[in-house]
């Protein structure tokens, strides 16, 4: 929560924000303006904690935290689903193993 409080504002975004979702485990769709919000810290390697990063509070952690911010701070939406549209085995070929155009 530190951490995520002093970049916020880096970024002209309230740290007294209350609402805080974020795509926990860092896979997820992003539009590029909001890469490039983040990208304003100008954040490098030797600014983060050195891994394993086990304790919450690092600069990683804050920086997962940020994106649901940023996008909700946009106009946008964050917008979570739990599994994907399409199941298929894992043993079944895709497409460019069957050899479809």
């Amino acid at each position: 929560e530190a951490r995520l409080a002093q970049l916020l504002p880096q970024i002209g975004i309230s740290p007294e924000v209350k609402h805080r979702r974020f795509p926990g485990g860092s896979i997820f769709w992003i539009r590029p303006l909001l890469l490039r919000t983040l990208a304003d810290l100008k954040l490098t390697l030797s600014d983060f904690e050195p891994e394993p990063m086990t304790l919450d509070g690092g600069l990683g952690h804050a920086v997962e935290r940020m994106f649901g911010l940023i996008c909700e701070d946009s106009g946008m939406r964050f917008v979570e689903h739990t599994r994907l549209p399409e199941q298929r085995r894992c043993d079944e070929p895709t497409r460019m193993e069957r050899g479809a155009s």
